[in-house]
């Protein structure tokens, strides 16, 4: 090409040449202008995505740095609370205010404090309360109390009662610490080994509630009705405060009498005696007026022995936003060598 376009200004065809080559320059500049232009709007369209992408990050990050403040916060007001009222635990006190937002550099930390001795302890599902062999009187069919609890909290909840009676055994199941079947309501691993994606269950207690999810008879439906009724604590005791019970709590408290015609309302009206800053002992509610009337002897003695005052386990629901990024986590606070801890956290988990 380069020779084509050389040659003599003189002639008129070398003129008409080199106006040709002049245009075939032209259009290779615009052409690599073009591309250039391409490739530089493609570099800009990706750094403005990179950066996007790490203010977010920096922004999640700041996000969860706020939130450990609040853990440590929440442990503070909760282990000074416990102290000024020597050892009992009410809703008067600072850790159960709700709807607090805190302003902070950038952002906000809001969220509240949840006492996980309101809710059914899954691992507990198969404890036997003190007492409760004076009542079996030899029945090879008994049926432990905390099992009859979950079962009938089930049935509050509107899960029919064969469902019921599935996902109560099964549970029981998948928590004990071996392979036989409570009833022909339960499952074990075979029963799981059986299913189109196999697993194996952990014959033990579960760490995090979502485990339950696996529990033979569980739907997601099923799920998301028992999910604020339910935890998973460290241990297999079963203790219920009486003092940090709230309105949206009386399924679970009416679930405990056994008695289908004890109401939500019902169980909530026994608290309308409750001093501000709570009782002094579980026994001042367990032999109240309200709660006496609708007592049988067995879970009289039940109630005795699980109705309790104190609290060891919280969890802290923190809301944090900074900058475009809101972010919600969940961490365990409990009673560790009679201290308060926090000893895990995540983000919130949808319900």
């Amino acid at each position: 090409p380069g020779r084509a376009c050389a040659g003599s200004t003189q002639s008129g065809h070398a003129g008409a040449r080199m106006r040709k080559c002049r245009g075939r320059a032209l259009l290779m500049v615009l052409v690599a202008l073009a591309v250039m232009m391409s490739v530089a709007a493609g570099l800009s369209v990706r750094y403005h995505a990179l950066m996007s992408e790490t203010a977010q990050l920096l922004d999640s990050f700041q996000a969860r740095w706020y939130a450990r403040a609040s853990d440590t916060m929440a442990v503070k007001i909760i282990k000074q609370d416990i102290s000024d009222s020597g050892g009992s635990v009410n809703l008067s006190q600072y850790w159960a205010q709700e709807g607090r937002t805190f302003p902070v550099e950038g952002g906000t930390i809001g969220g509240y404090v949840s006492d996980e001795q309101t809710c059914f302890n899954v691992n507990a599902i198969n404890t036997k309360i003190t007492g409760e062999d004076n009542f079996k009187n030899g029945k090879e069919d008994y049926v432990p109390y905390l099992r009859q609890v979950f079962h009938d909290l089930l049935v509050r909840l509107e899960i029919p009662e064969n469902d019921a009676d599935i996902i109560t055994d099964s549970l029981a199941d998948f928590i004990d610490l071996n392979q036989d079947l409570i009833s022909s309501n339960g499952a074990e691993n075979p029963w799981y080994a059986g299913q189109k994606y196999p697993y194996r269950i952990p014959d033990g207690p579960v760490y995090d509630i979502s485990e339950i999810r696996l529990v033979r008879g569980m739907t997601p439906e099923f799920y998301r009705r028992i999910r604020p009724f339910v935890c998973a604590l460290p241990d297999s005791k079963f203790v219920i405060n009486i003092n940090t019970m709230r309105q949206f709590n009386m399924p679970l408290l009416a679930a405990l009498f056994l008695d289908s015609s004890v109401s939500e309302d019902e169980a909530w009206n026994m608290l309308a005696e409750r001093p501000a800053d709570g009782y002094p002992a579980g026994a001042d509610f367990v032999f109240s007026d309200q709660a006496m009337g609708r007592e049988s002897d067995y879970t009289k003695v039940m109630l005795k022995e699980i109705i309790g005052v104190t609290s060891s386990y919280f969890n802290v629901h923190s809301v944090i936003t900074y900058g475009d990024v809101t972010s919600r986590y969940s961490t365990k606070i409990q009673k560790v060598n009679g201290k308060m801890v926090a000893v895990s956290s995540a983000p919130e988990e949808e319900q």
